[in-house]
């Protein structure tokens, strides 16, 4: 039969909270250590990527689609241009 005891880890001081077990000599003994406050906060790739979004938003100011495309289209054309001298 499963017995189960409480106890709290303080630095490396173990208090029960529940009667201690009598002595665990030859016997098999599981122990889970459960954290108040996980490390580090957990982050699913669906929060991820929304908040990947919101910082987005507004980071290409008021400009309009055609106004963006056309901006794209001249850096393509400068970069895609050859280097004078370079031949």
């Amino acid at each position: 039969m499963l017995h189960s005891y409480q106890a709290q880890l303080n630095g490396s001081q173990l208090i029960w909270i529940d009667p201690p077990p009598a002595s665990a000599m030859h016997r098999r003994v599981l122990v889970v250590v459960e954290d108040a406050e996980p490390l580090v906060p957990v982050v699913t790739p669906a929060s991820a990527a929304y908040a990947a979004f919101m910082q987005a938003q507004g980071c290409l100011g008021t400009a309009s689609r055609a106004e963006i495309d056309a901006e794209l289209a001249a850096l393509r054309s400068e970069w895609d241009r050859p280097l004078e001298g370079m031949n």
